[in-house]
């Protein structure tokens, strides 16, 4: 009897690690359904914590990446963006931006470089990279980065 219950409290210890575990993981648990979701060709991504840039043959849907700030000054969001055919939008999120804001569109034939989104030191910024529904993008190479 003793060993069934040794075994209920090891196995109920267990259950509620695992939950807080999963609980305190941070926002990319929580945000479930801002996931990234996406089908793409040729993808080449590459990403440290303060910058982030994608290459694609096509891409239909939506990627998602975190960037996080430096801590000792705040910054503004630099980016560039070229783009063949289609259209995407690039929107960012932070505790400066209460909520999804925009940062660019670009159509295809397009190429800009641009500035904006304020961020301040030690913030993280979430990227969301989205195409309009049913329509893919092609040739596409996007830069971000917090400098």
């Amino acid at each position: 009897m003793r060993k069934v219950k040794s075994l209920v409290v090891k196995i109920a210890a267990f259950v509620l690690v695992l939950a807080l575990s999963l609980l305190f993981a941070g926002c990319d648990i929580i945000d479930i359904g801002l996931a990234s979701s996406y089908r793409a060709t040729m993808l080449v991504r590459s990403a440290t914590g303060r910058s982030w840039s994608v290459s694609f043959g096509s891409l239909s849907g939506s990627l998602r990446e975190t960037l996080r700030a430096d801590k000792g000054a705040d910054t503004d969001i630099i980016y560039s963006a070229s783009l063949d055919e289609g259209e995407l939008s690039v929107y960012y999120e932070c505790a400066a931006s209460a909520g999804k804001a925009p940062l660019f569109t670009i159509r295809g034939g397009e190429s800009l470089e641009g500035r904006g989104g304020y961020v301040g030191a030690g913030m993280s910024v979430k990227l969301y990279i989205e195409t309009p529904d049913g329509v893919a993008a092609r040739g596409g190479n996007l830069s971000v980065s917090l400098k």
